[in-house]
């Protein structure tokens, strides 16, 4: 075992080597070819935190950001949106100011250009509404006199918060074909956010979980996925266009660095729900995801890990009939026999059905979901639409 660790640690040295290095070739070729400041980009991702703590992070980047997509755009630029996202030209070891009020926070970013911010900010300079505006600016390091700035915004859940619910994003609401690489790299390669599909009903059920047992509250949502941070403008443009409750989204990031390396997206993603569940110890949570991957074995480990916090787990059925739906059945029957529901569903409506069994939602909230059913049923549904694009 000792020799195997070594081995990795060596790999990993090498690697994370190669990758900074063509990161500061990158890097010195963009300065000395005179990259206009103008094309210096502060990408931030929507934070979470309380009225004493924000948690937030964000990437510098060269190059415009991609502008919204149309529907009516043409397969190559998809295609070449596609490989501009994975391409990203970063700045690492760029400075960030983060203004908040009258505090403010300096840092840098690490070799991949992110930043991450987890800081104390005075509560009486919190505001009521749930999200918060922080002041970002970025300065190049190779040119004191190039900025970018933008502004982030902090989920500050209210008073009013009954639960949160945390949110798998990939075949739990965007059709993806995860368990098959070549359909997944099919729909991320040649469709774009607005040609992209949610599992039907799935915005109706979101915005009746986010408004409560009462239909009246803003409880928090966070979508948190293994797929990368490159895919962010992508599906932040496709929760918008289909109308899903806006919420903080969680994702990873794929570089190499001492940070980073070979981290499995299911050990990624139990991190971030543990970092949800610790900032907010008094608020229960609703976990939601599907069976085609490790969400029904990850949840039950959080159930396990922080008994009492967890209300329902609702897992889409991703393969019915399967030798691994009924292993999954079999866990949820397991889980919710130990006193925590956990359900597998073959739909929205039926989540709907339980979520209003268990107090989550009022009666009245299936016709919102049955209107969003409705709706989607108009459009092709996501069984035959991954069947389609995969027979194309």
């Amino acid at each position: 075992m000792a020799l195997l660790r070594t081995l990795s640690e060596l790999a990993r040295d090498g690697a994370v080597q190669v990758e900074e290095g063509l990161d500061a070739l990158k890097s010195e070729v963009a300065r000395r070819v005179g990259v206009e400041s103008d094309h210096l980009h502060l990408q931030s991702y929507r934070g979470f935190g309380t009225r004493e703590r924000f948690v937030m992070s964000g990437r510098a980047l060269r190059g415009k950001p991609l502008e919204p997509a149309d529907e009516d755009q043409g397969l190559w630029t998809n295609v070449l949106e596609a490989i501009r996202r994975f391409e990203s030209d970063e700045i690492p070891r760029a400075a960030i100011r983060a203004e908040f009020g009258t505090v403010e926070r300096s840092l840098t970013t690490d070799e991949e250009g992110y930043f991450d911010l987890d800081w104390r900010v005075p509560e009486d300079q919190v505001g009521a509404e749930p999200w918060q505006e922080v002041t970002l600016t970025l300065r190049d390091p190779h040119d004191a006199d190039a900025t970018a700035t933008a502004t982030g915004r902090v989920l500050v859940p209210g008073e009013d918060a009954e639960f949160g619910i945390i949110s798998d994003i990939d075949d739990t609401v965007l059709v993806t074909g995860a368990t098959s690489l070549g359909s997944m790299a099919r729909l991320t390669l040649l469709h774009n956010a607005r040609t992209r599909l949610p599992f039907e009903g799935v915005a109706g059920l979101y915005h009746a979980l986010e408004a409560g047992s009462d239909g009246a509250r803003r409880n928090p949502l966070f979508y948190v996925s293994s797929s990368p941070w490159n895919l962010y403008d992508l599906l932040d443009d496709f929760f918008r266009h289909r109308d899903l409750p806006e919420g903080v989204i969680l994702l990873r990031d794929l570089g190499l660095t001492e940070d980073h390396w070979v981290k499995s997206g299911h050990g990624h993603k139990r991190e971030k729900i543990e970092r949800i569940l610790d900032l907010y110890p008094h608020l229960p949570f609703v976990l939601i995801g599907d069976s085609g991957q490790e969400d029904p074995e990850i949840y039950r480990s959080v159930v396990e890990a922080y008994p009492g916090r967890i209300r329902a787990v609702f897992i889409r059925d991703a393969s019915p009939g399967t030798p691994r739906a009924s292993e999954v059945a079999a866990l949820a029957e397991e889980t919710t026999r130990a006193g925590t529901l956990m359900a597998l569903v073959d739909d929205s409506r039926a989540a709907a059905l339980l979520s209003v069994d268990a107090g989550l939602i009022p009666p009245s909230a299936l016709e919102t979901v049955g209107l969003a059913l409705d709706l989607d049923a108009r459009r092709p549904t996501a069984a035959e639409a991954l069947a389609s694009d995969v027979a194309g």
